[in-house]
């Protein structure tokens, strides 16, 4: 009986994170175009247009941040090995 209701924690957990993870983007975008809007007084689309902008360029910085960080993590590992 334990680990039936330890399964079903574990199947709604999971599902819960997903469903919260959604709307936290979703609350972001929507805070951020907003918050945009009104610090540069700016209308709708250009706050937009604004947010994906940095949305793009946060991407690229988090891929060649990884980038560097697993080239780390190689060299340490390469060199534990020798």
């Amino acid at each position: 009986m334990i680990g039936f209701v330890l399964s079903l924690i574990g199947m709604v957990s999971v599902s819960l994170v997903l469903i919260m993870s959604v709307l936290n983007f979703v609350v972001m975008i929507l805070l951020g175009m907003y918050l945009i809007k009104v610090f540069y007084k700016i209308e709708w689309g250009k706050a937009a247009l604004t947010w994906l902008v940095w949305f793009i360029l946060s991407l690229i910085a988090s891929f060649i941040i990884g980038l560097i960080m697993a080239a780390i993590f190689a060299g340490a590992m390469i060199s534990a090995l020798v």
